[in-house]
């Protein structure tokens, strides 16, 4: 009996070293094919994030996918202005407004120091969640700002400046 229960040991012991080995070799193969593919995806993700996000109206599930995939991306790159942008929109479509005010704070900060001009997207969220988290006066002067940036000629056919500032001016000039 005791020779039957030390073979049942060893053989149990095998079992879960093949299986661990097994698991090191899977996360091994998964790590290699995100090092490979991760990147693309993650930009992807970004970029999918904003295009949801970018618009009001949506059904709730889809911002907080959109916040999902904005904040893996921002994980794998957090110093990423054109993911901290997208990150900051979707937390102010899940109503997470002093977070999208941190990040869209943090992703001018990025675009400061980077010494790239301020986008007005960025400036128009900060001005939406400070209104919405009843700091009109500061809102409105983000606001202002948004629309002094956005008058540069560079800004003047991106649709997506057109309509935060629109949104923005709806929320914030009522």
């Amino acid at each position: 009996m005791l020779a039957l229960a030390l073979g049942a040991g060893i053989v149990l012991a095998r079992w879960i070293r093949a299986r661990s080995c097994a698991s090191a070799a899977v996360a091994e193969r998964t790590s290699a094919s995100r090092a490979l593919h991760g990147e693309e995806a993650l930009a992807q993700d970004a970029q999918d994030a904003w295009d949801v996000a970018r618009r009001a109206g949506r059904e709730p599930r889809a911002y907080f996918d959109a916040l999902a995939k904005a904040e893996r991306a921002v994980a794998d790159r957090p110093s990423d202005a054109t993911r901290l942008a997208a990150l900051a929109l979707a937390q102010y479509r899940v109503e997470h407004f002093g977070d999208a005010l941190s990040t869209a704070v943090r992703c001018r900060a990025v675009r400061d120091e980077a010494g790239l001009s301020p986008d007005p997207r960025d400036v128009a969220i900060e001005a939406m969640a400070l209104e919405k988290l009843e700091r009109t006066s500061e809102a409105r002067a983000r606001l202002a700002q948004a629309r002094a940036i956005a008058a540069a000629p560079v800004w003047s056919t991106d649709d997506d400046v057109r309509a935060l500032l629109s949104e923005a001016s709806s929320l914030v000039d009522r």
